[in-house]
């Protein structure tokens, strides 16, 4: 609480915990000033914290053997919009120096090297590959159940392989909306891959490779859902069968000459 002294231009105030600065002036030209405030909370083991302020809701995930303390200090006030040109170095955009048509050719040339390296995986596995998934890599990798393997890669018409793909494996079973249920446990994924959003197969389709719509599969450590992921997930399937035989092995060995 401020309670006025007898001198008009002081001001006194108390603190309400140790942790909260007293109100200062941010401008000379303003009329109010700008208050504090700090809490504490903590966030046991194992499990999660919310905040929530006016229209804003943080929420803290402790995956640690002890609880966590954090303290949250706040600032209530209004700061001054500015107008600036240009942006910060940390910032820049070099895509702005690109030409458009030269991304979709690179964005081509990254699809191309994938089918590639992911189809010695599937031959030589003798099984389908998911390629692309519509959920973050990272929580892939950090699912229950998720592991991370070093298969073989076959060459192009020959039973001989060289050097090893790395993928993902899980214990799961895709279901997909269409009534198939197959086991497709081995996820061939790439950070660069996952930054492309497929809409549709029309042609994908042609070189063995069809996008499917079914549960999710991905839980957290605790076998508990992630955190704001749907329920359905969209996923990028390299089929043995398809590019195994006629026509979609000869067009993925001509779409993939690099």
């Amino acid at each position: 609480m401020s309670d006025l002294i007898k001198d008009p231009d002081t001001q006194q105030s108390s603190k309400l915990s140790g942790q909260d600065p007293i109100p200062t002036i941010g401008c000379n030209k303003a009329k109010e000033m700008d208050l504090y405030h700090a809490e504490k909370i903590v966030v046991p083991a194992r499990e999660k914290g919310k905040i929530e302020k006016e229209h804003m809701g943080i929420v803290i995930f402790n995956h640690g053997e002890k609880n966590l303390e954090i303290m949250i200090c706040e600032k209530d006030s209004y700061p001054e919009n500015q107008e600036r040109e240009g942006l910060d170095e940390e910032n820049l955009n070099i895509l702005g120096d690109v030409r458009t048509r030269s991304l979709g050719s690179t964005v081509d040339q990254l699809i191309r090297s994938h089918l590639f390296r992911a189809s010695g995986a599937c031959r030589w596995l003798e099984k389908d590959i998911v390629i692309w998934v519509d959920f973050e890599l990272s929580k892939i990798k950090q699912s229950f159940g998720v592991n991370k393997e070093e298969v073989p890669w076959q060459m192009p018409g020959s039973t001989k392989y060289k050097g090893n793909y790395s993928c993902l494996t899980t214990p799961t079973t895709f279901r997909s909306g269409w009534g198939r249920s197959e086991q497709l446990d081995c996820w061939g994924l790439s950070p660069a891959m996952q930054t492309i959003v497929f809409e549709n197969d029309n042609r994908l389709k042609e070189v063995g490779c069809y996008l499917e719509d079914g549960t999710n599969p991905f839980l957290q450590e605790d076998k508990l859902p992630w955190p704001g992921a749907e329920v359905k997930l969209r996923r990028l399937v390299m089929r043995y069968e398809c590019i195994t035989t006629s026509p979609a092995r000869e067009k993925l060995a001509a779409y993939c000459v690099i």
